[in-house]
C-alpha cells in the first residue's frame, strides 16, 4: 500500500536528492462504499478529496499502468463519480496529491512531476469543465514537490510540500494570486530534514501549515504559520523525550485548529493536538488500537472527523489495515463503523464535509495484487450509536474550545 502522503513527499525528495459555536452533534453515523472507475493495472490510488456541497466533490491521485505514476482526477455529482482527463508534463512519474476548491467551476491540485530522475512541483487548475497544468516554480535544481494545498478564493491560495537542499528536505511553500504561483520564502526548525505535509487557511490572513523536522535523531512535529504576508515557526509542540509528527491541520479560525499524527508517549499512537490560538494542548488517543489517523477536517468548532488506516495486526504479523472513522461532535469521541473493500489493506488518505451530516473519505485498497480507488459516502449519524468513551463520559472536553 502507499505511504502516508507526508512520509510519501519526504521519501520522494529524499530519493531525487471562526467565532465558537456551540456543539451541533456528530458530523456523521454511518458510511458506505462509493463506486469509483479505475484504469491502472498496477495501481490507483486517491490521494485527497474537496468537497463543495453533497451532490458535489473533486477527488485527485494518481494511477500507475506498468510504467509510472499517472495523475487521476474525479468529480462525483451526487449519483457517481466520473474520471476527467488530466495532463501528466512529466516523462516519469506526475502525481497530484491534494486538491481544494472554491466552488465547482474552480479547483486548484498540486502535487510533483519527475522528468525520470528529478520531481518538480505541479500544480493544475480546474475550469469546470476540464483541468490544466499552470506553472509553478521551484527552489534548486534538485528535488520539489507539493503535499497540500488549500484555497480561499480563485484568487488566493496556499500550497507546501518540501525541497531538497544540499541533500536535505527543506520546507517549501507557494501561493496564488490568481494570476501565478510564487515561492513564499518559508523557515525550517532545525539544520536537518524539514518537510511540510499539510496547510488549512481560515482567511487571506491565516493559514497554519504541518509536518515533521528532526531534532538530533527524534522526529518532531514541525508547525509554521503564516500571517499574510510571512511564515513564523511555531515551537510549542516541540517534545524532544518523543518522536511526535503531523500529518493533517484543519483551521476553522485563527483561534481554532486541529492537527493530528501520531506520537510516542510509550507505544506509539495517535496524536490530536488542538491549537487555540495561542498555544497547544494534546489530546488522549481517541481511537484504541489505531496506529495512525492520517486526516482531519473540521467543519465548525467542535465538529470534526478524522480518518486512516487502522493497524489491526498482532505484533510480528504483517499489518491487516482497516478503515477507520472517527467523529468529535463537541463532547463525545464516535467511532463510525465503516466498511472495508480489501479483505486485508485499506486505507483513508483524506476527507472532505460539505455539510455537517455529509462527508466523503477517500484513499484506496488492495485487491489481489492491484491497487484500486477507494471512496467512502459517510452520512448523518445513528443516535443508537454510543460515543467511545461511553454514554454520558466525554473524552477530552478541552477540544471543544
Amino acid at each position: 500500500m502507499k505511504k502516508l502522503l507526508g512520509i510519501g513527499i519526504l521519501s520522494l525528495l529524499m530519493s531525487v536528492s471562526a467565532a465558537n459555536v456551540a456543539p451541533v452533534g456528530a458530523v456523521v453515523g454511518s458510511a458506505t462504499i462509493m463506486t469509483t472507475p479505475d484504469v491502472g493495472s498496477f495501481s490507483n490510488s486517491l490521494t485527497s478529496v474537496s468537497c463543495i456541497t453533497p451532490l458535489w466533490c473533486a477527488a485527485v491521485g494518481d494511477f500507475n499502468t506498468g510504467s509510472a505514476l499517472q495523475t487521476a482526477a474525479m468529480v462525483w455529482d451526487g449519483r457517481t463519480w466520473t474520471r476527467m482527463s488530466t495532463p501528466n508534463p512529466g516523462v516519469g512519474d506526475n502525481s497530484l496529491q491534494s486538491v481544494s476548491c472554491v466552488s465547482v467551476n474552480w479547483c486548484a491540485a498540486v502535487g510533483y512531476a519527475s522528468d525520470g530522475s528529478v520531481s518538480r512541483n505541479l500544480a493544475m487548475h480546474w475550469d469546470g469543465s476540464s483541468w490544466s497544468v499552470v506553472p509553478t516554480p521551484n527552489i534548486g535544481s534538485m528535488g520539489n514537490g507539493s503535499g497540500s494545498v488549500s484555497c480561499v478564493s480563485e484568487t488566493s491560495c496556499i500550497a507546501v510540500g518540501g525541497h531538497v537542499s544540499a541533500g536535505r528536505p527543506q520546507t517549501l511553500t507557494m501561493s496564488w494570486d490568481g494570476s501565478d504561483w510564487r515561492i513564499v520564502p518559508s523557515p525550517n526548525a532545525s539544520v536537518q530534514s524539514n518537510v511540510l505535509y499539510s496547510v488549512s487557511c481560515s482567511s487571506l490572513s491565516f493559514c497554519m501549515a504541518v509536518g515533521v523536522h528532526f531534532i538530533g535523531s527524534t522526529l518532531q512535529a514541525l508547525v509554521l504559520v503564516w500571517d499574510g504576508s510571512s511564515w513564523t515557526i511555531d515551537s510549542g509542540l516541540d517534545d524532544d523525550s518523543m518522536y511526535r509528527s503531523l500529518s493533517s491541520v484543519s483551521c476553522i479560525s485563527a483561534s481554532m485548529c486541529v492537527g493530528v499524527g501520531t506520537h510516542s508517549p510509550g507505544a506509539m499512537q495517535t496524536m490530536v493536538a488542538l491549537w487555540n490560538g495561542s498555544s497547544w494542548s494534546i489530546e488522549s488517543d481517541p481511537i484504541i488500537g489505531a496506529n495512525t489517523l492520517s486526516a482531519v477536517t473540521c467543519i465548525l468548532p467542535g465538529v470534526c472527523t478524522f480518518v486512516g488506516p487502522q493497524n489491526n495486526a498482532t505484533p510480528g504479523i504483517e499489518a491487516d489495515q482497516r478503515t477507520p472513522v472517527v467523529t468529535w461532535d463537541g463532547q463525545y469521541w464516535n467511532a463510525v463503523p465503516s466498511p472495508n473493500a480489501g479483505s486485508t489493506s485499506n486505507m483513508l488518505n483524506a476527507v472532505s464535509c460539505a455539510s455537517v451530516t455529509s462527508c466523503v473519505a477517500v484513499g484506496e485498497y488492495l485487491a489481489g495484487t492491484v491497487e484500486k480507488t477507494l471512496a467512502l459516502s459517510l452520512s448523518s449519524p445513528d443516535p443508537s450509536e454510543p460515543p467511545i468513551g461511553g454514554p454520558g463520559v466525554p473524552v477530552a472536553p478541552a477540544f471543544a474550545g
